[in-house]
């Protein structure tokens, strides 16, 4: 049996975390933890409330042994997801780690053995849960673009794109953009009760975006053209999502996004206005959208654009950007 000094734990929340067996509770229930994600939570909850550096975690988690920021960060996840508390470990992005929960500390008895009193029996072995296979090895360099330029990209956007169900007819989204606990620039898109969340990365000259839609359960993607000013009035780009036809078909679009609105800042609120926005009718007629954004998100692409001089598939050269940090005439 270990001394009363082995058996130090660590309280926080509805959790307990034992170090000497090697095991997290919650609500004393163990929770499974590969063996690297236990060592990165042990490193957060000794050091609560302060900045915990990327290299001491590579120093202590590690053993010093040369590894990438991928593997942190995949770390990082599967610590987050196990615990689902999204606010127990704020990511200041580019130096580490702030574990933000309260923490408390407790040593058995050392005379416990001796007065009969027993230990509580070890909780069965969990299988632990397989690794990732995705994991984003740019992340370190995204949460430093959006640590530097993220707040310029957040606010209330209305989208213009052309409807994949009607010739003719344009389809609007609106979008609430800002910053999350993770240091990463989160998105929420709502359509006629559709509902979507993903996250916004800027790297380099561009915002890459990835979202989940839940009514229906599938990926949207985007690319965007960066804005390189203070204020950010309009994003463009090409967005990548599935047609609400039987066969829910992949289907690429430019769009446009004007910027309507400043958050804020009380978060509810602002979710409880996106909501509001987006009971407006989300599609219009070609004829009430201005002529230069039609012809905008309704490129002549294919064999005989290209023979004339156009192009043979649909992309958005910078030099045909719309993003900007000044408005646009249109919706």
């Amino acid at each position: 049996m270990s001394s009363g000094a082995d058996r130090l734990t660590f309280a926080f929340g509805d959790f307990t975390l034992d170090p000497n067996r090697r095991l997290l509770l919650r609500s004393g229930q163990p929770v499974s933890l590969r063996p690297v994600v236990f060592d990165l939570l042990l490193q957060l909850v000794s050091h609560p409330d302060r900045l915990v550096t990327k290299d001491e975690l590579f120093a202590d988690v590690w053993n010093g042994r040369i590894v990438g920021e991928a593997n942190l960060t995949q770390a990082m996840f599967l610590l987050r997801r196990a615990l689902n508390e999204p606010n127990l470990i704020v990511t200041l992005p580019g130096h580490g780690y702030r574990f933000t929960a309260p923490v408390t500390r407790h040593s058995a008895s050392p005379t416990a053995g001796a007065t009969g009193a027993s230990e509580p029996p070890a909780a069965a072995p969990v299988a632990a849960a397989p690794p990732l296979s995705l994991v984003l090895p740019l992340l370190g360099q995204v949460a430093e673009m959006t640590a530097l330029f993220g707040r310029r990209y957040e606010g209330f956007y209305r989208s213009t794109r052309p409807y994949s169900g009607r010739d003719g007819f344009y389809m609007h989204d609106h979008l609430l953009v800002r910053m999350g606990p993770d240091g990463l620039l989160r998105v929420r898109i709502a359509t006629a009760g559709v509902i979507a969340d993903g996250w916004v990365l800027p790297f380099q000259n561009h915002l890459f975006v990835i979202c989940t839609e839940f009514t229906g359960g599938h990926l949207l993607f985007a690319i965007m053209h960066a804005v390189h000013s203070v204020e950010v009035k309009v994003l463009d780009g090409i967005t990548l999502n599935n047609s609400f036809d039987i066969m829910r078909t992949p289907t690429a679009t430019p769009v446009i996004h004007h910027r309507i609105a400043d958050l804020s800042g009380d978060a509810a609120a602002d979710d409880a206005r996106l909501l509001a926005l987006a009971e407006e009718s989300p599609i219009e007629a070609e004829g009430q959208i201005p002529e230069g954004i039609r012809a905008h998100l309704t490129p002549d692409v294919g064999p005989r654009a290209a023979a004339e001089g156009g192009d043979w598939l649909l992309r958005l050269p910078v030099t045909g950007s719309l993003s900007s940090g000044r408005e646009l005439a249109g919706p």
